[in-house]
This record gives structure tokens, C-alpha cells and sequence, in this order.
């Protein structure tokens, strides 16, 4: 049995089973393995969610998960933030000019008071790494592209490929990289292929 394949676009509009839950801002990559493990999803409002790959249904005019959105708010958030701990001295490195976020309070104090600056990590599996729209593509002589998505294969979430889109503003268009052309995920998408093979490719059709 050939298994369907399925195109995820960062940037769709997500529901629930009981109602819009927000956008689809990055997705999670095993990247020893070639698998989708998780999208995360940013409501307007509320913090974003970490979503196991199971919980993803149809595909169609954007993405439906098949939890309530009761459930949803129970998921494991995509990131948290903490306040960065500050030397009396001073930001280790840097002056307290180049500080960012260094905030002083009071006029004609003789001695500034700081706040510390809030600091937000992503919350992903070890191992795992991040795709993001419009993260650079780059092929083996030079940059080719943006990320725009992946596509996966229905039955086991494996990936098939990822979607670009390459070209300048007024002739840009849409393709699948073969998963078997990437040669690494990390700081965007690095390929085994050429700008002109690259070019050579028909446009995406799903």
C-alpha cells in the first residue's frame, strides 16, 4: 500500500475539534530519523502549545487537530521565559550600556537600579530541532530559498520532503526538496543539490 502524502504550511490557520485554536508557527523535526514529532500552535492570545504529531488530523484549508480545545490548553507549552541573572558588575562580557533590556528607575539617584532581562527558550525534545518560515534554504553553491513547510507521508509522519519557495519576489514558486537531497536541518535547511538543480525542479503540486 503506497502511503498518501500530506503538505503541512507553516503559517495555517489551525482548529480543534471544537473550534479555531490558533496558527501553525513552527514545526519539530527528528532529524536522525526524518520525522515530524510535534507542530506548535500559537493561539492569539494564550501561550503556544507544543502538539504531539498524533493529535494532527485532516489537512485540508489549514490543519485540524482531533483534541477539544479544553485539551489543547493542557499541552505542554512551546517555550517559557525567566529573568537572566545579572552580575553586580555587570552583564558578563558586555558593559551595562549594551545590555538590552537594562532599564533605570528614579531621577538623580546616585546609583542606577537594573532590571533583569526576561529571556525566552523554546521548549523542544533533545535531539530535535525547529523549522520556521522563511528560514534560509541553502543549496551547495550559495542560497536557494525560504522554508515554507514539509511534506510527510500520512502513515508513519516520516518526511518526504520540504517545501520552498525560491526565485526572486516577481517569479517566485513553490518546490518539494526530496527528503533524500537534505543534507542537514539546523540554522534552516542545507541540500545536496545545486541552485540550478534546485531550479530544475517542476513546482509543488500538493
Amino acid at each position: 500500500m503506497v502511503s498518501e502524502l500530506t503538505s503541512i504550511t507553516i503559517g495555517s490557520d489551525v482548529r480543534c475539534s471544537d473550534g479555531a485554536c490558533g496558527t501553525l508557527t513552527r514545526l519539530v523535526v527528528d532529524p536522525s530519523f526524518d520525522v515530524l514529532t510535534h507542530v506548535v500552535v500559537a493561539p492569539e492570545r494564550a501561550v503556544s502549545r507544543l502538539v504531539p504529531i498524533e493529535t494532527v488530523g485532516a489537512v485540508r484549508d489549514g490543519v485540524e487537530l482531533t483534541c477539544t480545545l479544553g485539551a489543547f490548553n493542557t499541552l505542554e507549552p512551546a517555550e517559557w521565559t525567566e529573568e537572566a541573572p545579572i552580575d553586580p558588575g555587570g552583564w558578563p562580557g558586555y558593559q551595562r550600556s549594551q545590555i538590552p533590556g537594562w532599564c533605570y528607575f528614579g531621577i538623580m539617584m546616585g546609583e542606577a537600579a537594573a532590571s533583569p532581562p526576561i529571556v525566552t527558550y523554546e521548549r523542544i525534545p533533545e535531539g530535535e530541532v525547529v523549522l520556521r518560515r522563511g528560514q534560509h534554504a541553502h543549496a551547495s553553491n550559495g542560497a536557494i530559498g525560504h522554508v515554507q513547510g514539509v511534506v510527510v507521508r500520512s502513515d508513519d509522519h516520516r518526511l518526504a520532503g520540504v517545501l520552498l519557495d525560491e526565485g526572486h519576489l516577481w517569479s517566485k514558486r513553490r518546490v518539494a526538496i526530496p527528503i533524500r537531497a537534505i543534507k542537514e536541518f539546523g540554522d534552516g535547511v542545507r541540500l545536496m543539490l545545486t541552485k540550478d538543480q534546485v531550479r530544475c525542479l517542476p513546482a509543488a503540486s500538493i
